[in-house]
């Protein structure tokens, strides 16, 4: 199964996943790097943004709650895929 809607995510228990990419520079200056990092909800995320968004829409509208910054990566998790395996195979 590909996922490449937030509702192939919610259909395969998968999990969101937002990491904030600011490297601490910005023009001649040097700040702390965030690297902040959180899991997103994908109920709330298919009731704000719709069913059919692509996962990789979701980076350009995203911004960090930290520090403000619009480079977000945004990473799917999904559950091993054994016991589904096993259950085919039988």
């Amino acid at each position: 199964m590909e996922i490449e809607t937030l509702l192939d995510v919610q259909r395969a228990g998968g999990r969101l996943y937002a990491r904030c990419l600011f490297n601490g520079r910005e023009g001649m200056k040097t700040k702390r790097a965030c690297n902040w990092r959180v899991e997103l909800d994908v109920e709330t995320m298919i009731w704000t943004r719709g069913r059919a968004l692509p996962v990789t829409a979701l980076w350009g509208r995203l911004r960090c709650p930290h520090c403000g910054c619009r480079q977000v990566a945004v990473s799917v998790s999904l559950p091993p895929n054994e016991g589904r395996l096993a259950a085919t195979a039988s």
